[in-house]
């Protein structure tokens, strides 16, 4: 019975907002809808901390427990870990069964000032389905955007995810710290290679170089002669 018990502890908890809609009680399915429309809509989370909120949501539901910005937030986290983990699953399938990975990068500032980089994988299965996802979007808090500080945002979202040694080419566009970002990310890439066992480096011979593996964005030269034309 303590066997039982003790193997029914380790079991991970599954989180309210992976059920389907019909298991998650009134609250729970309250607070999955609501934190769809803060973000769908891009509003605000102090929105539902607003006494006007707070009155509306009462006359519509006396009997609903309001839900603070700080448990919706987490509510965020949450999600996103649970989903990032999926993501690295799938991964992590592709490449056990030999399967490699095309990063795109992307950089742009927002309207909020801040800037950012994106990072999109591409992978085509052994049953020749092709697949592309959102693998980040960084925060990019350094002023001075230089290939080496670029190579590390890389790299933290390639080693989070367990994909570095298994990447085969990166997608850019044109701008001058890209270039050291690819040679950095090369040399990364080659430490990583040099600590896994024969048999391993074996399995991941055709790691990323930057001789074939760095890819220009087309879109973006074709921009660019467009606008010098």
């Amino acid at each position: 019975m303590e066997e039982e018990l003790a193997s029914q502890a380790d079991q991970p908890v599954r989180p309210f907002f992976t059920n389907p809609a019909m298991e998650q009680s009134h609250n729970e399915r309250y607070r999955v809808l609501l934190l769809e429309f803060i973000t769908m809509n891009n509003l605000s989370f102090k929105l539902v901390d607003q006494p006007e909120t707070k009155a509306l949501f009462t006359f519509l539901s006396p009997n609903t427990k309001q839900i603070s910005r700080t448990t919706l937030m987490n509510d965020l986290k949450a999600q996103y870990q649970v989903a990032e983990e999926g993501t690295r699953q799938t991964l992590q399938e592709h490449i056990n069964t030999g399967g490699r990975i095309s990063l795109t990068t992307d950089a742009w500032s927002g309207n909020n000032k801040m800037d950012y980089i994106a990072v999109t994988g591409h992978y085509i299965t052994k049953d020749f389905e092709t697949h592309s996802l959102l693998l980040d979007i960084l925060e990019i808090t350094e002023p001075v955007h230089s290939g080496a500080y670029l190579c590390k945002k890389l790299v933290e979202v390639t080693d989070r995810l367990g994909i570095t040694c298994a990447i085969m080419s990166v997608t850019r566009d044109n701008a001058k710290p890209n270039d050291s970002m690819l040679d950095d990310f090369e040399a990364v890439v080659q430490e990583q290679f040099d600590l896994l066992e024969d048999r391993e480096q074996a399995y991941f011979c055709c790691k990323f170089n930057r001789k074939d593996g760095d890819v220009r964005c087309c879109a973006h030269i074709y921009n660019i002669a467009v606008q010098a034309g």
